[in-house]
């Protein structure tokens, strides 16, 4: 049944106790604001209720304790402000919770905890500041995490702990100006994790220690210094790594010697040097961009270093004024030069 693109304000209890046999509810685009503690009982078979892009400030405790059975619950474009320790009692069978969009300012530790088969979270553009250790303990079976734009300050050791099937990971554009050591350990199915446009100056030797299968790094638009080389030596696998829009003015010799990506991206950043063997290790590089830095010259043969399979290559907007015959000697499978 949809209700959606209508007027409504309230949603009265008991209204849909009749439709035992409803398994899917759509009252999205409304104008409501609140909803009774009883809106939903005897909804024992409803496996999907989406409720976004409503006036929803407050959820009453216990509001969706009846539906047992539900697995996919959207209340993303609400005005909801707290998510109390009761507001998602019940919930065992629920896969997917969309709050994006909202003003929530705090997640309590307990608040998730009966939602043990979640497999999607969805918590962005709200206004989160901390996130507190054992939050999605429980949740054995989360795979995908999205808290981008949000307040985030900080990660403290256990927030992510022991969720072995951890598959993707959004903490992009929040105020985190650091990673501490092993703040993702023991996220060994993690293969995505985006930190862009936060605020991070310094990297951990070991930030990045557990994350075994992570193939994608995300650190674009920080306050990196430097290639932080010990802490992506934790992370062998990944295979794009992205450094764009940071300050790194030095790319040091066997700066990703530990590393097997196939795409790095060093634009956007303050480069001015780049040593002899700086892309020492990458075999399997197929495409690179500097773009957008400060280079004016690079020592002869840097780049056929062990970059056999280089394909696409950028160096736009530098600062060469002239170019040697043998900078791009060796680089036989380029396909695309910038």
């Amino acid at each position: 049944i949809s209700l959606s693109n209508n007027k409504l304000s309230t949603l009265p209890g008991g209204v849909f106790d009749e439709l035992r046999s409803l398994k899917r509810l759509l009252i999205a685009s409304n104008r409501i604001t609140s909803i009774s503690v009883d809106s939903f009982q005897n909804l024992d078979n409803l496996e999907k209720l989406y409720l976004f892009d409503n006036r929803l400030n407050a959820l009453p405790e216990f509001v969706f304790s009846s539906l047992t059975n539900l697995k996919t619950l959207h209340l993303y474009h609400n005005d909801i402000a707290t998510i109390s320790r009761n507001v998602l009692s019940g919930m065992s069978s629920l896969e997917d919770l969309n709050l994006q969009d909202n003003v929530i300012t705090t997640l309590p530790r307990d608040s998730l905890h009966d939602l043990r088969n979640l497999k999607s979270l969805e918590m962005s553009r709200n206004e989160i500041r901390k996130l507190e250790p054992g939050t999605f303990k429980p949740l054995k079976f989360l795979e995908d995490v999205k808290l981008g734009r949000n307040k985030i300050s900080n990660i403290p050791n256990g927030v992510f702990e022991d969720l072995e099937r951890f598959v993707t990971l959004y903490l992009e554009e929040n105020l985190l100006t650091e990673i501490k050591a092993k703040t993702f350990k023991n996220l060994t199915q993690l293969t995505y994790l985006d930190l862009k446009n936060n605020y991070i100056t310094r990297l951990d030797d070991e930030s990045f220690v557990g994350l075994s299968k992570v193939r994608n790094l995300v650190l674009t638009n920080n306050y990196i210094d430097s290639v932080p080389i010990a802490a992506l030596s934790k992370i062998q696998s990944v295979q794009n790594l992205y450094l764009d829009g940071n300050m790194i003015t030095t790319v040091k010799n066997g700066s990703f010697r530990d590393i097997r990506a196939e795409r790095l991206s060093l634009a956007r950043n303050q480069i001015h040097s780049v040593e002899f063997q700086a892309f020492h290790g990458l075999q399997k590089l197929r495409r690179l961009d500097l773009q957008d830095n400060r280079l004016s010259r690079i020592p002869l043969a840097s780049f056929n270093y062990e970059l056999e399979k280089l394909a696409e290559f950028n160096l736009s907007r530098n600062a060469f004024s002239d170019i040697n015959a043998d900078m791009f000697k060796g680089l036989t499978a380029l396909t695309s030069l910038d």
